[in-house]
């Protein structure tokens, strides 16, 4: 098969030491599809009419007890790596999708067992597609933010305050993904709510099991939705023009 050039990445680790180069990395890792080891499964639901097999991350120790994703930049490395299992090719942005949730790994390791190798911590990882990891939800209160809320603002004010910040968002599951729109506003319009924190989240959804919290930075929120925003539908009610919020400024 076929699989993308990532000599540009293989390069960059090479100097992975130098402050100025990781920077590079993450910005080279953000449009990178890898080789990710997996083994393949039947699907666990013998209803699901969709596929019939799906697979299993090969996960392996890290050195320090806890568990890593092996990554390999081409067919070349991962074939003369010990790890003697099929690889698929994933973007990187779909893997920390996959890995956000999980509580299993510690971080991801590219060309492991080899003279150039990358090990990045999980949080760092998904901190590259915008992606809060899931033990660090419970800490978010974006208490400056709440402040500006209550107060008078201008849109692009607010845009420069919360475009990097972590909000919290409804999910359903990872196949559905977020939760579908809500009407909040007395005329019948749909938005997508985000919450500035898990308190505020619970306020709307702490009494449906069906839904849980998922935590982006809001930028990156308003690429996974379709629809306008409203931040804290409890509380402060600020509601959003996605466009207007995604044009540049």
């Amino acid at each position: 098969m076929k699989i993308s050039d990532n000599s540009r990445l293989e390069e960059v680790i090479k100097d992975k030491g130098n402050p100025e180069v990781r920077r590079e990395i993450l910005d080279v890792l953000y449009d990178s599809r890898l080789l990710l080891p997996v083994v393949f499964r039947k699907c666990r639901n013998p209803d699901d009419l969709a596929g019939q097999f799906g697979f299993d991350v090969v996960d392996i120790p890290d050195g320090y007890g806890e568990m890593t994703v092996p990554l390999f930049t081409s067919l070349s490395v991962a074939e003369s790596n010990p790890l003697k299992c099929t690889a698929i090719e994933i973007a990187m942005g779909n893997l920390a999708e996959l890995l956000k949730q999980s509580d299993r790994y510690a971080s991801v390791t590219i060309n492991i067992f080899t003279k150039h190798y990358l090990d990045l911590p999980l949080d760092e990882f998904l901190g590259i597609f915008g992606i809060v990891a899931n033990h660090k939800i419970k800490d978010i209160e974006n208490g400056k933010l709440r402040q500006m809320l209550k107060n008078e603002f201008s849109e692009d004010e607010l845009y420069m305050e919360i475009k990097d910040l972590p909000l919290i968002s409804p999910w359903i599951d990872e196949e559905s993904g977020p939760a579908h729109e809500f009407t909040y506003d007395k005329n019948d319009n749909e938005y997508f709510p985000l919450f500035t924190d898990l308190d505020e989240f619970e306020k709307v959804f702490g009494n449906d099991s069906e839904v849980y919290p998922q935590a982006y930075t809001f930028s990156r929120s308003a690429e996974l939705s379709k629809d306008d925003l409203v931040i804290n539908p409890a509380s402060e009610s600020v509601f959003l023009n996605r466009k207007d919020m995604l044009q540049e400024r």
